[in-house]
């Protein structure tokens, strides 16, 4: 058996917060394209220290897909230092790439 402390949240727990919660998380929200394969392993989930909500928005046609909708997600943060630290973590891969 694995037990695992995990901060990230299902649908169903969103049901389960308040709106004021809720609101306070989709103002630390981030739509990600992705052009091709997502590299979760590189994207350091394991650091946050709140918790966030990770969802896969295909099917979204809008200005932040640019017609590409098959590796379009949305995350969303509890801590705005999650989130700054989550871009961090983006602009390093992407100069890395």
């Amino acid at each position: 058996m694995q037990i695992q402390q995990n901060p990230s949240l299902t649908r169903r727990d969103l049901e389960l917060l308040d709106k004021d919660f809720l609101l306070r998380m989709m103002r630390n929200r981030i739509v990600l394209v992705f052009p091709s394969i997502v590299p979760w392993d590189k994207l350091n989930l394991e650091e946050f220290q709140g918790m966030y909500y990770l969802d896969n928005i295909d099917g979204t046609h809008n200005w932040s897909t640019g017609g590409n909708t098959e590796n379009t997600y949305q995350i969303w943060f509890e801590l705005p230092t999650d989130k700054d630290l989550f871009l961090h973590i983006l602009a390093e891969l992407k100069l890395s790439t």
